[in-house]
């Protein structure tokens, strides 16, 4: 059992390492299950204003919310000798590239808001295209594990206003769980959302991000921390998606907006600042 569909891998790894390595027409479930564009029926009762102005109270973290420095990045101690080796050459290429890109960003302590981020040009298949193929698919492509970290409330974030399109396992597969679960959301403000949470490390999984790849300081959850922010505009259209992660104790979370102009900017910014640690 795989935990992602076959059909799919490809097209939503690509969706995503594009995402990771640098740093639209809105849709919703009709009641068929199918997408449809943005000119759907107002009569259906999720025509809510997703954001009420939460105001920014900066407090003190008692988790880790910042990613380890690149020279703390060791490979899992349970895989062989030669996969901690190859592991290690992997780490330090990652790191030698992504000297290479900081060095060209500014002080991510003078980047304090997600609209700051410049938009780049990328080439990827569309947030809303991705989740509508996923919703074609049957519950028995997935795995069937649970995920191993503990998964946010949505109840107490600003995504409670917005309809859960799909709620789906991630990432690896570890002997009795996978590393982490991920969700679509359908937002009336602003369209499709993303949301993804993952084991940053254990004895048999280690993710390689690092502070090297952190280039905002952002309020997340009252606390303000490294960031990893994108704006990328499709190449093969008009659409684009708007990308934040950021460290959440043992997890790694990502959300994923789509559109890439100051307005969808503003909005994830108000979305992660009601995350709890």
């Amino acid at each position: 059992m795989i935990t992602l569909a076959g059909a799919l891998q490809a097209e939503v790894t690509k969706f995503i390492m594009l995402a990771n390595a640098k740093l639209h027409t809105p849709i919703r479930a009709g009641k068929t299950g199918k997408i449809i564009m943005e000119k759907y029926s107002m009569s259906r009762k999720v025509a809510i204003s997703l954001f009420i102005m939460h105001p920014f109270f900066v407090t003190q973290a008692e988790i880790e919310t910042e990613f380890l420095p690149p020279s703390q990045i060791k490979p899992p101690t349970s895989i062989s000798a030669a996969a901690q080796e190859e592991f290690n050459k992997r780490i330090k290429l990652q790191i030698q590239n992504q000297k290479r890109e900081k060095e060209q960003r500014p002080d991510p302590e003078s980047v304090l808001s997600i609209q700051q981020i410049p938009v780049r040009m990328g080439n990827f298949t569309s947030l809303p295209n991705v989740a509508e193929k996923l919703l074609h698919l049957p519950d028995t492509a997935f795995t069937t594990k649970s995920p191993s970290v503990n998964i946010a409330d949505i109840s107490k974030t600003a995504l409670r206003e917005c309809e859960l399109l799909k709620s789906l396992p991630i990432g690896g597969e570890l002997k009795d769980s996978v590393t982490g679960n991920g969700k679509f959301f359908y937002c009336n403000s602003i369209g499709v959302v993303s949301l993804e949470e993952s084991l940053l490390y254990s004895n048999r999984h280690v993710d390689t991000v690092n502070t090297l790849a952190v280039n905002a300081k952002i309020i997340i959850g009252g606390i303000r921390r490294g960031a990893i922010v994108s704006r990328i505009r499709n190449e093969s259209g008009d659409d684009g998606v708007t990308r934040i992660q950021w460290r959440s104790g043992e997890k790694n979370m990502v959300i994923r907006a789509q559109g890439f102009d100051d307005k969808i900017a503003q909005h994830v910014e108000h979305i992660v600042a009601t995350f709890p640690d």
